[in-house]
């Protein structure tokens, strides 16, 4: 027997019902997201979690690779977004929240080369830690 298993969060309760020989099979969506959990500044900064997030980049485009703050002790969201969201629509920056998170889109540059990518990204990123110091 062949396994597979998918690690992610359902998005809609799955359905179940049984094909004409009683064969269970059930159609359910899931949200997987590859990407490392960091925190900024110290031990006492905001936690993120940077990565690529499917649905965001399905549902807004642009760009596959999401900065997010979580509601919680750790990603502090409530606390990031009155500052961040002003300063990303200042840049040009994509962000949208939801009850659970806030996310900020990160630019990647289409035709550069790798250094240049990274180096783009690590400058997002320190730009965002700035104006999170702020704090």
């Amino acid at each position: 027997m062949n396994r597979i298993v998918l690690v992610g969060r359902l998005e809609s309760t799955p359905e179940l019902r049984h094909t004409s020989t009683g064969i269970p099979v059930s159609n359910f969506s899931l949200s997987v997201r590859i990407g490392r959990y960091a925190r900024f500044h110290n031990e006492n900064g905001f936690g993120i979690w940077l990565g690529i997030h499917f649905n965001n980049w399905k549902e807004y485009g642009g760009t596959p690779i999401w900065l997010a703050f979580y509601e919680s002790d750790f990603g502090r969201a409530r606390e990031a977004q009155p500052i961040l969201e002003p300063w990303a629509a200042s840049k040009g920056i994509f962000s949208t929240s939801d009850e659970s998170e806030f996310v900020m889109a990160i630019k990647i540059e289409t035709g550069e080369e790798k250094d240049q990518v990274v180096r783009s990204v690590v400058d997002q990123l320190k730009c965002i830690a700035d104006q999170l110091s702020a704090m």
